[in-house]
């Protein structure tokens, strides 16, 4: 069936076989339109893993162009504060900083970060990834004290959501650390380090 076929392609992905993935959902999404409607959400959740595999298998252009032409409809179908529109959104903007496009997916990800934080609640895995990401985009931006503020405010939600010890926190924290040294607080730096 094509929801067999569907969790086939989730599978291969999960376990590192993003090609043969991407294989697989290129053969199946002709047919789950034809079957489904080409604005079915199942299609449109297709589509969004065929993008999620482009970028996988090392093709961000082609992937952004995918989200580009999927986000006016997934919008339209689900609503445009629905949790895959916004998984959409954020997916365009992680893209944007992987083809080199740094402002333009800081300015995408500061008008993504409020929205879906209002909808999903600021505990959401997707809202900490989004925040995460916002972080990053700034401290590259040399904005350091909105970066730091950022790191600050979901440290401590990621610490009790996810455990002190989750490799996202780590990463998280020294992106304080390595903030606060930038900001020229040496010491406090330090002592985050101890």
């Amino acid at each position: 069936t094509l929801f067999d076929l569907h969790l086939e392609v989730r599978l291969l992905d999960a376990v590192d076989r993003s090609e043969e993935a991407l294989d697989k959902v290129r053969a199946l999404l002709p047919v789950s339109a034809r079957v489904q409607g080409p604005e079915h959400p199942e299609v449109l959740s297709i589509r969004y893993r065929e993008a999620w595999l482009l970028k996988a298998v090392g093709r961000p252009a082609d992937a952004l162009a995918k989200i580009n032409s999927l986000l006016p409809i997934r919008a339209r179908v689900s609503g445009a504060e629905h949790p895959n529109t916004l998984s959409t959104r954020l997916l365009g903007v992680q893209l944007l900083h992987t083809i080199g496009k740094s402002a333009e997916a800081l300015d995408r990800v500061q008008s993504l970060s409020p929205v879906i934080k209002a909808v999903q609640g600021a505990e959401h895995p997707d809202v900490l990834v989004t925040q995460k990401f916002e972080a990053m985009l700034l401290s590259e931006a040399g904005q350091f004290d909105a970066a730091l503020e950022t790191v600050q405010d979901i440290l401590p939600i990621m610490r009790r959501t996810q455990g002190p010890e989750h490799t996202e926190v780590f990463v998280i924290a020294y992106l304080e650390v390595w903030l606060l040294a930038e900001r020229g607080n040496l010491a406090e730096a330090l002592e985050k380090v101890r």
